[in-house]
């Protein structure tokens, strides 16, 4: 698997995952200036600009800013949604003041409608991408599965070839601590991390001494301990961004299962 395709995908995903509220950022500047131009159209037209005409119209920009974006995009524009209806269509307009008690309940009825849609529509939509990303995440699972339980002898530079191909990660090794030493086997050699990672591998000449680095994210790279019943015997070391820890984790145990049924080494 060639270094460019995969290496572009992760480095478009890590603005969200390093930035987590990027997403909501742009999407609330978006359905912002959807807002401020719905107001400067329907203050134009005030035969159609009826307090429920406003109030529905600014309500589907904060469905959409919690669908696109999430609860805090939907609230920021449901603030200034609530503003403009409040200054340009609540009388007296061209003010914040608001004259009749009647339209005090009117707004404040907005506000909390237009919160309570927004969060409830972001949390759908979180709760609809967690759901896909776990299905994604179990068929690459299965995918993995198969070529780790055939009967074929892999080294161990071909079990990390097959993470890395399943998994579509930049760069994976697996390191199995045998016989007072560390095997180390690179699945992708992703030229800069490669050099670095391995540079640090050779510091590390003990079980206690290597284990200490699953706590490290250098690099990006996720270190994974691979237990068995009495010691971490080996570690997956995998640069990925956007996979959940409980995906990961279920990868390095499919491999700890392999190697530890083979005696191959790279």
């Amino acid at each position: 698997m060639s270094g460019q395709g995969p290496g572009g995908e992760i480095e478009m995903t890590m603005t969200s995952k390093r930035y987590p509220w990027f997403r909501g950022a742009w999407t609330a500047v978006a359905f912002t200036m959807a807002v401020a131009g719905a107001t400067a159209l329907l203050f134009r037209n005030p035969s159609v600009a009826t307090t429920e005409t406003v109030g529905f119209v600014f309500l589907v920009f904060v469905t959409l800013a919690a669908f696109f974006g999430n609860g805090a995009s939907s609230i920021a524009v449901s603030l200034v949604a609530t503003l403009c209806f409040d200054y340009f269509f609540l009388p007296p307009a061209g003010t914040l003041d608001i004259a009749s008690p009647a339209d005090w309940i009117s707004l404040g009825a907005f506000l909390l409608i237009a919160v309570t849609i927004g969060r409830l529509t972001a949390s759908a939509a979180s709760a609809k991408e967690s759901n896909r990303k776990l299905m994604d995440e179990m068929g690459l699972l299965a995918a993995l599965g198969r070529p780790l339980a055939s009967p074929a002898d892999l080294t161990l530079t071909a079990i990390a070839e097959e993470v890395v191909s399943v998994g579509h990660f930049p760069y994976c090794s697996l390191h199995v601590y045998r016989g007072g030493r560390w095997d180390h086997a690179v699945g992708s050699a992703r030229a800069g991390v490669a050099a670095r990672v391995e540079e640090k591998l050779l510091q590390k000449d003990s079980p206690l001494d290597w284990t200490v680095m699953v706590t490290e994210n250098d690099l990006g790279v996720r270190y994974l301990p691979i237990r068995n019943e009495t010691e971490t015997f080996a570690v997956l070391a995998v640069q990925d961004d956007k996979a959940t820890m409980e995906f990961l984790r279920a990868v390095a145990s499919l491999v700890g299962a392999r190697i530890s049924t083979t005696a191959s080494t790279a």
